[in-house]
């Protein structure tokens, strides 16, 4: 299936050749939520615009930890979610959002829904049925059987809030089996910083596959990517675009991204949109939560804007 040329940001005729991207079914077109804390309900497109926006401290972050757990639950079967919904978003009483609905491009449509009447579980509804999602089960890694859908990965990237740098960096090519595009690296951070030692800077990224069943080992390798990152001299910005780069070359199926702008210079985020184009065109959807719209408006004027989202405006108010 071709995405439409209606989909401007899909549509790479001056970069590509008058191709269509070709799109993946697993792609997130919309998304739905109802009774979030700060926002109330609305419905967002995601299908050609990559990039949620709004007043701090107004829930852009939630949202995309939502997105995430859905998608995850959806991609692996695992509901982890319950963590996330309990341990950072509130006590068992205090919940975020009533509900939540992912529709992806092929038109599937999967819902999870807290259930005020049980405030330990939540409903969970995709294609071929429902379930319901117990903490306790989850806690006691018992969870309930989701098949998952084998053509969808997911990959959240919390920049600057995360564990340690060579932590991501490791834990990223650990999730993609080791398929970390070195090429795909290099080429987009000369094309990006503009160094001309780039391909020195980069190429050998200190990673071995761990042996099935065993993490003993794990702590060390972890230490010799710390070590390299230290002889590199990183600076803050360097290793921001670097654990980016690093997702991106995975081919993730899609790529969450929380603020993608910090520590970038401007001339980078000038950019950036080029290095996106080119992983929606190799088949990863990326989307972003960004406090700096205008790194996006600059070639795709294609932000959801969280507060004009939630405040219409009328007539009058023009």
């Amino acid at each position: 299936m071709d995405i439409d040329e209606e989909y401007s940001p899909f549509y790479f005729g001056r970069d590509y050749g008058e191709i269509p991207i070709k799109a993946c079914n697993a792609w997130i077109s919309s998304v739905s939520v109802r009774g979030m804390v700060g926002c109330g309900d609305f419905d967002i497109d995601l299908l050609g615009k990559p990039a949620v926006t709004g007043p701090m401290g107004y829930g852009k972050t939630v949202l995309m930890n939502l997105i995430w757990s859905v998608y995850d639950l959806v991609s692996t079967g695992r509901p982890t979610i319950l963590y996330g919904l309990f341990h950072s978003f509130g006590d068992s009483q205090t919940h975020v959002f009533d509900s939540v609905t992912l529709t992806l491009y092929d038109g599937s449509v999967y819902t999870i829904c807290y259930d005020p009447d049980n405030p330990e579980n939540y409903h969970f509804t995709y294609p071929d049925g429902d379930v319901i999602l117990e903490r306790a089960a989850v806690l006691e890694e018992n969870p309930p059987s989701i098949p998952p859908r084998e053509d969808m990965s997911c990959v959240e990237l919390r920049a600057g809030r995360s564990s340690k740098p060579s932590e991501v960096i490791y834990g990223l090519i650990e999730l993609a089996d080791g398929r970390v595009d070195r090429d795909f690296i290099n080429h987009w951070h000369g094309f990006m910083a503009e160094s001309d030692d780039h391909d020195a800077r980069f190429d050998g990224i200190p990673y071995e596959e761990s042996t099935s069943g065993d993490s003993t080992g794990r702590p060390d390798r972890v230490r010799r990517v710390t070590d390299w990152m230290k002889r590199k001299h990183f600076s803050f910005g360097e290793v921001q675009l670097l654990m980016q780069l690093v997702a991106m070359s995975c081919r993730f199926g899609v790529l969450l991204i929380d603020n993608a702008e910090m520590g970038l210079h401007p001339a980078i985020q000038i950019a950036y949109m080029a290095l996106v184009t080119e992983c929606y065109r190799r088949g990863t959807q990326v989307l972003f939560v960004t406090n700096s719209p205008e790194m996006f408006d600059r070639k795709w004027r294609q932000s959801n804007d969280l507060w004009d989202i939630t405040h219409p405006r009328t007539d009058e108010e023009y």
